[in-house]
């Protein structure tokens, strides 16, 4: 059974989350598509989206001891690019490090995928020599 969706909901939606929605190609909205197209999907989106309006962010985050990377846009339609901040002060037992990303979104790794991935591979050879 499928999603709920509309076909034209995530063509839309995936526009918000884009500082620029010209990098939305047709294989990569059927991708889109595909992912979040299965039965479940809402209920799956309910139970993970809980996590963060529940109050146990913080709780979750508190626990982490790893080296972090916090990835930020600084256009992002729903998060503040002060959040970035406010995510690593509620890590204080994990060496982190935050890079903003004013050339994106929300959808980072989309509207700037080689700045996103050439900074998560250093800070992975810096950490943990990957």
């Amino acid at each position: 059974m499928p999603y709920w969706q509309p076909p034209g909901f995530f063509r839309w939606k995936l526009g918000t989350l884009l500082l620029d929605p010209t990098r939305l190609s047709s294989a990569r909205l059927r991708e889109f598509e595909n992912m979040n197209n299965w039965r479940g999907r809402l209920r799956e989106a309910e139970l993970r989206t809980g996590a963060y309006t529940s109050g146990d962010t913080r709780a979750i985050l508190r626990r982490v001891r790893v080296p972090t990377l916090i990835q930020w846009s600084t256009h992002s339609t729903y998060l503040a690019a002060t959040e970035a901040e406010v995510f690593q002060a509620w890590m204080p037992h994990a060496p982190t490090e935050v890079i903003l990303y004013p050339q994106a979104g929300h959808l980072m790794v989309l509207d700037a995928p080689d700045a996103t991935g050439r900074d998560a591979r250093a800070f992975l050879d810096r950490t943990v020599g990957v």
